[in-house]
């Protein structure tokens, strides 16, 4: 019986992942990041590149920001600038 199972998830499987005819390939990079600059002041700093197949472009996202913490809760205030090339 367990064996039968695999054999009808596998074939579910399948078929579900060649059905889906309207998703497009591509690819989303990322790069997140945070650097305390003083026990005070942090800095945010995020890039994203987004893509279709053959490297069409579709997004250009960058992310830069500067904070303050406000307490040792994890509180904090951050302004920043973003620049979205799409």
């Amino acid at each position: 019986m367990k064996k039968n199972i695999k054999y009808w998830w596998i074939l579910i499987s399948f078929l579900t992942v060649f059905n889906v005819k309207s998703q497009q390939f591509g690819n989303w990079f990322s790069y997140l990041g945070n650097v305390n600059l003083s026990s005070k002041f942090t800095m945010h700093n995020e890039l994203q590149y987004r893509n279709y197949a053959f490297g069409v472009l579709e997004q250009f996202m960058i992310r830069n920001g500067v904070g303050i913490n406000l307490s040792e809760n994890n509180n904090n205030l951050l302004q920043g600038y973003a620049y979205i090339l799409a």
